[in-house]
């Protein structure tokens, strides 16, 4: 039980066998430590180094023979709120790096990104890096189809997603201009449209229909999705010019209607 709870405490499995035999019969030289272990002797001593560097044990001598000791249970914690500090660290570096790599992309050359993906995890982190690599204060431009409320796009609908994306859109300060079909299960979902901050919606004329077919635009990227049943195919182009164009049809589509 002991080892079980030190493995997802961090420490690896020489570690935890080891800690394990020592919690219980400290001190204890290494052939012992090997043999209760069932590890080699080399992989005792490796593991004990470690375990010395960061304090957890202790050396010791009884008749000339060295000994391990655990130092104290306090000294696992210490460990793991370094290594909460390392990843705290680590993740706090992100924006850090997140800002880096936009620069280096907006003053590349501008060659234009096209990729295909055919698998709805990927759609999500798609719509994600659109949002995190997104300029401050741009809108998200969409025309779709009603796909989003079919059951198979219930992700779409909960709670943690929702949060995180709501989030990565407050961050930018973006705004949603939507065009959707005018169908039945469209306007009965007028309220929960009215209900969104920083998002406004239109209708597109009946004639003109979307089918199968979601096109988001955002900053110097354009995704588009054909949702076809069992050909799902999601399109990514990186290209200002391409959004740019986009965007303004988007513009006058937004105007007719």
């Amino acid at each position: 039980m002991l080892y079980k709870y030190l493995i997802e405490l961090w420490f690896s499995h020489h570690e935890s066998l080891i800690l394990e035999v020592l919690f219980q019969f400290s001190p204890s030289w290494a052939t012992y430590l090997a043999k209760k272990t069932k590890l080699a002797r080399s992989s005792v001593y490796t593991s004990i180094n470690w375990l010395i560097e960061k304090w957890i044990i202790w050396v010791t001598y009884k008749n000339e023979v060295k000994q391990f000791i655990i130092s104290d249970f306090w000294s696992l914690e210490r460990i793991l709120l370094e290594q909460k500090n390392k990843i705290e660290n680590k993740i706090n570096l992100i924006p850090k790096v997140e800002d880096l790599i936009n620069k280096i992309q907006y003053t590349s050359l501008q060659v234009p990104t096209i990729i295909n993906y055919e698998w709805q995890e990927w759609l999500k982190k798609i719509y994600l890096d659109m949002l995190r690599s997104a300029p401050t204060n741009s809108i998200l431009y969409i025309m779709r189809n009603e796909f989003i409320w079919d059951p198979t796009w219930n992700f779409a609908h909960e709670k943690e997603w929702n949060s995180l994306s709501k989030k990565l859109k407050e961050k930018k300060n973006i705004e949603t201009h939507l065009i959707v079909n005018d169908s039945k299960i469209e306007r009965e979902k007028k309220d929960f449209y009215d209900s969104r901050k920083f998002f406004k919606y239109k209708y597109i004329n009946s004639k003109y229909n979307f089918k199968d077919f979601s096109l988001y635009i955002l900053g110097d990227t354009i995704s588009m999705i054909s949702v076809e049943n069992n050909n799902l195919v999601w399109v990514k182009i990186v290209n200002q010019n391409f959004a740019d164009n986009y965007k303004g049809i988007f513009s006058e589509i937004w105007e007719k209607n």
